[in-house]
């Protein structure tokens, strides 16, 4: 049995290592987590000694919410 990964959130503390977590706490897909981290600014750590970064999730999760457009239903 899998175990879930709970959703995103801005006040959260996890950390995530890999795409694949980090789009499954996204609800979404790794092609889309990768056309996110193409975009300027998109938040992560490098940590000395490894060859990919880390992920902080309310980095992640306030940077979605900086670059969402709500708009208003007339």
């Amino acid at each position: 049995m899998k175990n879930e990964i709970e959703p995103l959130t801005i006040n959260g503390s996890r950390i995530f290592d890999t795409i694949g977590d980090l789009a499954e706490a996204m609800g979404t897909t790794r092609d889309n987590v990768n056309l996110l981290m193409a975009m300027p600014g998109f938040p992560y750590s490098p940590v000395p000694g490894r060859k990919k970064p880390i992920y902080v999730e309310y980095k992640v999760a306030e940077f979605l919410g900086s670059i969402t457009r709500y708009k208003p239903k007339r």
